[in-house]
């Protein structure tokens, strides 16, 4: 019959011994790790980010900034990004750069703006980045109807055939995901241009 503190001081041990293997496993992941960590920049409340073929990052901040990142952590605000409602879950969100951004320098942005709750927005807009600017911002699509209090989803991914495919998040909703004249709760497949991509079910959906 074990008394009550031999029980305690065996859990003990069985803790400590615990942590130890919980430590030790650690420290193996991170030696094992193929990467090095690197500060390069510091941001106020980043929600997503894009990798430009020259060199640096396009990085969206919550409250409304659009920011370039330079190679050498350099960071300088692009101007001519979307007006947005900054609150909570919702903000700016993702950036992504078209397929042929080379060529056409367009970027892709996602955004929450309105009243009660807004709507999430898709963008796109034109940069120049010597300029800092990004121009000729165009909404391509706007969720229907607005509002709601949680994540709007919002992200952004182009299939290998251009199609666009956007999250919409049900805005913790719940009913929303499972009504096909609600915009709210979906996946999307788009054209590049925003309109909806030919072949899609549920055509008549908005």
């Amino acid at each position: 019959i074990l008394l009550q503190a031999d029980a305690e001081h065996i859990m003990t041990k069985n803790l400590i011994a615990a942590v130890a293997a919980l430590l030790v496993s650690s420290a193996m992941s991170a030696a094992q790790t193929p990467f090095e960590v690197e500060e390069l920049a510091t941001l106020e409340q980043p929600w997503a980010m894009a990798a430009l073929p020259q060199g640096g990052f396009l990085v969206t901040e919550k409250a409304g900034r659009l920011a370039h990142v330079a190679a050498s952590g350099a960071v300088q605000t692009i101007a001519g990004a979307p007006r947005v409602t900054d609150y909570g879950q919702v903000g700016l969100h993702d950036v992504a750069l078209a397929p042929d951004f080379q060529a056409s320098g367009l970027v892709y942005l996602t955004w929450v703006d309105g009243t009660d709750g807004g709507a999430l927005h898709l963008g796109r807009g034109r940069l120049d980045l010597e300029a800092l600017q990004l121009a000729d911002l165009q909404v391509l699509w706007r969720a229907t109807p607005t509002g709601g209090y949680g994540h709007p989803g919002a992200m952004i991914a182009f299939g290998p055939d251009g199609h666009l495919f956007l999250t919409s998040g049900d805005r913790q909703l719940g009913a929303p995901a499972q009504a096909l004249d609600d915009s709210r709760g979906k996946i999307l497949r788009l054209t590049a241009d925003g309109a909806p991509a030919g072949g899609n079910p549920f055509a008549n959906a908005p």
